[in-house]
């Protein structure tokens, strides 16, 4: 018979002592929300962010408007990646390339800028 922890879908089950699943999906996009503000004010116009294939399902969830619950319909395969234009709000504008391996086209190159932009933590942005 099968448990009641079996008929959630895995991805929202929260383990027991740690931060929740939805919790950690607000945070994520938070973080990541404030860490494109931060890049547009600095005038930079590329962001890369690295992270396991979970949050990076959240956060695709939070840009299509696809409950968290369904989070497994986005494929992630190792080494591979994502590429999405969104605007200083961390509203998607524009799908250039899901679950590649292959180099897209960028179209034109960055504008050059002396400021960097990185994270010490998730959900702590560092200028």
């Amino acid at each position: 018979m099968p448990t009641a922890q079996d008929m959630w879908p895995p991805e929202l089950v929260d383990p027991p002592g740690e931060e929740s699943v939805r919790a950690a999906s607000r945070r994520l996009v938070v973080a990541v929300t404030t860490i494109v503000a931060k890049a547009a004010a600095l005038g930079t116009e590329r962001v890369l962010a690295v992270s396991h294939g979970g949050p990076l399902r959240w956060l695709l969830c939070h840009l299509l408007g696809v409950p968290l619950r369904r989070s497994r319909i986005f494929r992630h395969d190792q080494g591979r990646f994502h590429v999405l234009v969104v605007d200083d709000q961390l509203s998607l504008t524009k799908t250039i390339a899901l679950n590649t391996a292959e180099q897209p086209e960028w179209g034109d190159p960055p504008r050059s800028h002396d400021d960097t932009l990185g994270t010490s933590s998730m959900g702590n942005a560092t200028p």
